[in-house]
């Protein structure tokens, strides 16, 4: 004889329901927590378990872009004062036009220091391209000096060179001793000096 289960469960559920009106809605609700969880529950789980490194990356460059926005200002400041550094030393730096000023200066500091100058030649046609931008470029240029100096005075005077504020720097430096002269030396020196030649 076949067993009719629908039946079956609704007289049990009608027994139950006799003795205790609120199993019938309390087994409901459990039921439907119980499919809730193992059929809707464990693919929303899923979808989070695969979300979880997407959150991790994204905090991680969240942090990082909270960082950059605070650095902002010391970027800044650090560009302005490289800016401010860069227009001091551009003002330091003559153009090729002020050469003349060059040896002028360069007579001054030799005369403050006891070198006697014979004779200071730029040699324009032997420079260097030292650095080249947009707007033109820096070119070392040799100036020759021939002198005379005892080794103190010679001293003092590229000594006082490395304290200007033009950029100079030794090349070439012979001294030979003078048979009749036992302080003043002859001297031969090139001074490599830097200049601005602006851009056409």
């Amino acid at each position: 004889m076949a067993t009719n289960y629908p039946e079956e469960i609704t007289k049990i559920i009608a027994k139950l329901n006799e003795k205790n009106p609120y199993y019938v809605p309390i087994g409901g609700l459990l039921l439907i927590l119980v499919l809730d969880y193992f059929l809707i529950m464990q693919f929303q789980l899923a979808n989070i378990r695969t979300l979880n490194p997407k959150v991790a990356t994204l905090s991680q460059d969240l942090k990082t872009a909270r960082t950059n926005i605070t650095q902002t200002d010391r970027y800044k400041s650090e560009l302005k004062k490289l800016s401010e550094e860069r227009q001091q030393l551009n003002f330091k730096i003559k153009t090729k036009e002020e050469v003349p000023l060059i040896m002028e200066s360069l007579s001054r500091i030799a005369q403050k220091s006891g070198v006697l100058l014979d004779q200071i030649t730029p040699e324009q046609a032997s420079q260097d391209v030292v650095l080249k931008n947009n707007d033109g470029q820096y070119l070392a240029i040799p100036i020759r000096i021939d002198a005379r100096s005892s080794y103190h005075s010679l001293g003092r005077f590229i000594n006082q060179l490395e304290r200007e504020e033009e950029f100079f720097r030794v090349a070439s430096l012979s001294i030979v001793g003078n048979s009749q002269d036992v302080i003043q030396h002859s001297i031969n020196l090139v001074i490599s000096a830097i200049i601005f030649e602006k851009a056409n």
